[in-house]
């Protein structure tokens, strides 16, 4: 597994910079543009200075990187503060995997493994248990006990999916109990892989 490591304090200061460069720009522009349309256009420039001129669309670019970045830095500063992914010192962390179709350093792909597994972690701990203690096996989400442990199966190596799947057990025991429970009374199956218990207990 990937960790990508931050500085909190750094990163932050150089985001605030670049939005407020970009903000600078923009604002600079359009100042430029009200005085322009004021005289009537006299250098010929008003296309030139337009909202969908280049340098309108370098300051977007702009605004659109720092909030890129926030968003990769909120990730982490969750992550680390909830104990899911490590710390090197003073740096903080996000997951991304090794390799294949979701191992790019995107916004969505950073989301998507951390934050939001988390709430798919904890959506599906939730609904096996309903599965489990309803009568007929079906979780309130229509899924049956099998198809939430299949969909579990999926996420059984992300840090954040299985921290948040012990949390809503209650744990590392209750987790490790129902664990226990599955292997007893489902042949092979049991409510996430290794994998998952090891990170787990590094997380506890």
């Amino acid at each position: 597994m990937a960790y990508i490591y931050l500085h909190e304090e750094d990163l932050q200061a150089f985001i605030d910079k670049l939005k407020s460069y970009a903000t600078s720009n923009a604002d600079e522009l359009t100042d430029v543009r009200r005085v322009n349309n004021q005289n009537d256009d006299p250098a010929d420039i008003r296309t030139t200075i337009s909202d969908s001129s280049t340098a309108m669309a370098r300051s977007a670019a702009l605004n659109l990187v720092a909030t890129n970045l926030q968003v990769r830095l909120d990730e982490a500063v969750e992550m680390n503060s909830n104990g899911i992914t490590p710390m090197d010192g003073e740096y903080i962390s996000y997951y991304l995997p090794d390799d294949g179709e979701y191992a790019d350093d995107t916004v969505a792909n950073v989301m998507a493994f951390n934050s939001q597994s988390v709430e798919n972690g904890t959506k599906d701990a939730e609904a096996l248990q309903q599965a489990r203690s309803s009568r007929d096996g079906v979780a309130e989400d229509g899924r049956t006990v099998e198809q939430i442990l299949d969909e579990m199966a999926k996420h059984q190596d992300v840090p954040a999916y299985g921290a948040s799947v012990v949390e809503a057990f209650g744990g590392m025991d209750s987790y490790l109990a129902t664990c226990c429970n599955y292997s007893g009374t489902t042949p092979q199956r049991i409510p996430v892989a290794p994998t998952l218990m090891r990170t787990v207990w590094i997380w506890q």
